[in-house]
């Protein structure tokens, strides 16, 4: 059962996915599959109305990660052992939001076209990119916690027992 804040979070992170996408299959239906390259349009702009969401997004995502990073050392928590796990979590979600960022770098470079500036082709560096992020989110969000690794040394060690 969701209550509380978290149902206003999911009401948030899903209302403003499904506004950008009915805006963009509203102005831009008979535009949309035009691109054999990706499901949008053949025009740039209909293009930009998919990236300026997620570079805000990201942009805003790095910038109160990097808040966090700063706060990190002067937190009210008192107990060095979840300071530690937030510190390691904290570590890797920068690397996760990094990560995500260069990738939609890659992702417009592939698919946005300008007649002035002849660009190499960014289409398999992108694919890669995008089809291992979520092997990437689980090394640094998954290994890298302090939390996780010690829960997997301890089923280890009870296998080992057995």
């Amino acid at each position: 059962m969701i209550g509380g804040r978290a149902c206003v979070y999911l009401l948030i992170v899903w209302g403003i996915n499904f506004i950008i996408l009915g805006y963009n299959i509203l102005r831009y239906l008979k535009e949309m599959g035009t691109d054999p390259q990706c499901l949008l349009g053949w025009e740039n702009i209909v293009k930009w109305h998919l990236f300026i969401p997620i570079f805000c997004s990201t942009g805003v995502s790095l910038l109160l990660i990097l808040i966090v990073m700063c706060n990190i050392n002067y937190t009210l928590l008192r107990r060095s052992s979840m300071v530690k796990e937030l510190t390691s979590t904290t570590y890797g979600l920068l690397m996760v939001i990094v990560l995500f960022c260069g990738t939609w770098i890659t992702g417009s470079l592939a698919f946005i076209r300008s007649k002035e500036i002849d660009l190499p082709d960014f289409q398999p560096l992108f694919q890669v990119l995008n089809s291992w992020s979520g092997v990437t989110t689980f090394m640094f969000l998954g290994l890298c916690s302090s939390r996780y690794r010690s829960v997997i040394q301890e089923s280890v060690k009870e296998r080992k027992m057995e």
